[in-house]
């Protein structure tokens, strides 16, 4: 069954709702939730402490609790060292599973959008010459600076969730700047504050991919 969304055109997903690379991207997500509950329950063991980092304030974990082995003010001391990165929460919203869910379910939300954005764009430039169910690899490639933004320790910068070894050299880039900024505000995300961060993150997108 195709899912109809709501764009300032009426159209259809190119993708089923249970199949296609659409959903296989959100079970992708979907299979994180587990990892990201595990990163807000390691406060229990773990030495957690919130730096500014890369341009952006964030939960730093490594070592014991038990054990303090680094202060926010010396990040220097942790070159090398295996850390996990998390987004601060703001406020309090229920436990770790709670926490991961609202994330999930902005990163789902903000993801579709980018997703709708970006058919739309690469339809009215081709019209006739591409249709919806063709343009598997630009939207995969899409989908893939996307998660990278969230998930991944790249070369050129950390995760907003995740883990790798600690380099103080890194930044986080623009866009993962405004992913940040959608993902840690108190108030629910309505549907032009969605639609305002998804056209943030195609234009910045655009810009990297003409390069």
């Amino acid at each position: 069954k195709e899912v109809l969304i709501t764009t300032t055109h009426k159209c259809k997903r190119p993708y089923g709702s249970t199949k296609g690379t659409i959903a296989d991207r959100e079970n992708q997500i979907d299979a994180q939730e587990d990892q990201i509950a595990r990163l807000y329950n390691m406060g229990k063991q773990k030495q957690v402490e919130r730096v500014y980092f890369g341009g952006l304030s964030m939960d730093m974990i490594t070592g014991s609790k038990s054990r303090t082995i680094w202060r926010s003010n010396d990040l220097d001391s942790l070159k090398g060292s295996h850390v996990y990165f998390r987004l601060p929460f703001p406020y309090r919203i229920g436990g770790a599973h709670n926490r991961a869910s609202s994330l999930l379910g902005r990163i789902r939300k903000i993801g579709n959008k980018l997703d709708d954005l970006h058919s739309i764009s690469i339809n009215m430039e081709k019209p006739k010459k591409k249709e919806l169910l063709e343009i598997g690899n630009p939207q995969k490639s899409l989908r893939d600076w996307y998660d990278d933004l969230i998930f991944k320790n790249t070369e050129d910068h950390p995760p907003l969730l995740g883990a790798g070894p600690f380099n103080g050299q890194k930044k986080f880039n623009q866009a993962q700047k405004v992913m940040h900024q959608a993902l840690t505000q108190p108030k629910r995300l309505n549907r032009d504050e969605t639609i305002h961060i998804a056209e943030s993150l195609l234009e910045i997108y655009n810009r990297s991919s003409n390069k």
